[in-house]
């Protein structure tokens, strides 16, 4: 600008720091804008499937089977992070998949699927972790032996005296346990007077390409819960559990746990009875197929119902699990914060029948939950005289770091 006065630099000067304020403005215009989006991204849940896939939600092993299988149908548990909304349903419904079931309290929706909608169901931000919908193993199909229940049937026990605190008789009376198995055959004996409830799942696993009134009178109670706009209703609906006299119709797993819990030993005349023989059962019954869908129905049902029972569900007993690595969004450790944090529930797992040498972790991943308030329950030998010292039975699954206590301390 050499030759300009300074007037005519001055003005120069002027109208380029105007064109610099404008570029500054519209810079700060765009920056304004690209928050705007990031924090609305963060808001809406997305619903395109042409963002880069959030792989790192989705189980592992049903990943692989979403990728070889992008057209086969696939029933999955998908946990949102916080509480599940109407918009948290509405994104997944509008990639074409279809939502069931829901768990308010877990944060969860059980949902039907082909490989590709489930795989684009993790590109919802708010999406936290999908699980396939697998089977669960029920435990103790040795538990006569690995208990020496066997041994003390035919041994015959002298004990009938009831085990006494300080003069109180310590039988469990007052205390409500769910016992979710199999099912319970309240007609026994030892069991009758002990069951206040006994139900059993009545619904199948809805399929794929099935008419909604197939499933509506089993999964109904989530069209019921989903009336409430802008969220869910915690209403106690229970229409797909049935009440019967005897639930457990196959192997008597159920039973079994009953009677470990609180059978009255009325047959044998006191001489065999439960841990807790004055303790009330409630039944909830899947049959041999449990799986976490059923699993989440049972928790569902004792998180509504549990105060409401007489008298109160304190302990929920579960013998079934699986040996996997424990995740802590899975589904029914959700659930089961959800009981022991919201409800004031005990929540026993079977630590499993897996046994082993200590060498490597066998442990069911339900019962690795480190929450207080979930017990982890394997057996030992009492080397046949009551010693709190024998070593763990050989069919109970063990970690590798010998960390286990004594009952009492």
């Amino acid at each position: 600008m050499q030759g300009l006065g300074y007037e005519q630099r001055n003005q120069i000067g002027f109208h380029l720091f105007q064109r610099a304020g404008v570029v500054q403005k519209r810079l700060v215009e765009i920056a304004l804008l690209l928050v705007g989006l990031t924090t609305i991204a963060t808001i809406v849940p997305v619903t395109g499937a042409t963002l880069p896939s959030r792989d790192s939600v989705i189980e592992p092993g049903l990943l692989q089977d979403l990728n070889l299988h992008p057209t086969d149908g696939f029933d999955v548990i998908v946990n949102v992070d916080g509480a599940l909304l109407a918009s948290d349903v509405a994104a997944i419904e509008s990639l074409g998949a279809r939502v069931v079931d829901i768990f308010p309290t877990f944060h969860a929706v059980y949902v039907l699927g082909t490989g590709t909608q489930v795989h684009n169901v993790a590109n919802i931000l708010r999406v936290a972790w999908i699980q396939p919908n697998s089977p669960l193993t029920l435990y103790g199909y040795t538990g006569t032996v690995a208990t020496r229940a066997r041994e003390a049937w035919d041994a015959k026990s002298t004990s009938t005296s009831p085990v006494t605190v300080g003069g109180n008789t310590v039988n469990g009376s007052g205390i409500g346990i769910a016992i979710v198995d199999s099912g319970i055959d309240a007609t026994h004996p030892d069991l009758a007077s002990a069951v206040a409830g006994n139900r059993k799942w009545s619904c199948a696993t809805p399929l794929l390409g099935e008419a909604t009134s197939g499933y509506q009178k089993c999964y109904g109670d989530y069209q019921l819960n989903r009336t409430v706009a802008g969220g869910y209703d915690n209403t106690c609906h229970d229409s797909a559990w049935k009440n019967l006299a005897d639930t457990d119709l196959t192997s008597g797993h159920g039973t079994h746990v009953a009677g470990i819990a609180a059978g009255r030993g009325v047959v044998s005349d006191g001489r065999f009875m439960g841990s807790a023989p004055g303790a009330s059962l409630q039944g909830l019954g899947s049959g041999e197929g449990i799986s976490i869908l059923w699993a989440l129905e049972a928790f569902k049902w004792i998180d509504c119902w549990h105060s409401r029972v007489t008298p109160e569900i304190r302990i929920v007993s579960n013998s079934w699990g699986t040996n996997a690595a424990y995740t802590a969004g899975d589904a029914i450790n959700v659930a089961v914060r959800q009981l022991v944090t919201n409800d004031s529930i005990v929540v026993l797992f079977a630590a499993g029948n897996d046994g082993g040498t200590g060498t490597a972790d066998n442990v069911n991943t339900y019962a690795r939950n480190p929450l207080a308030g979930v017990i982890s329950v394997a057996n030992y030998d009492d080397m046949g005289n009551g010693t709190p010292n024998g070593a763990l039975w050989k069919f109970s699954t063990e970690t590798g770091e010998q960390e286990w206590q004594h009952w009492g301390e």
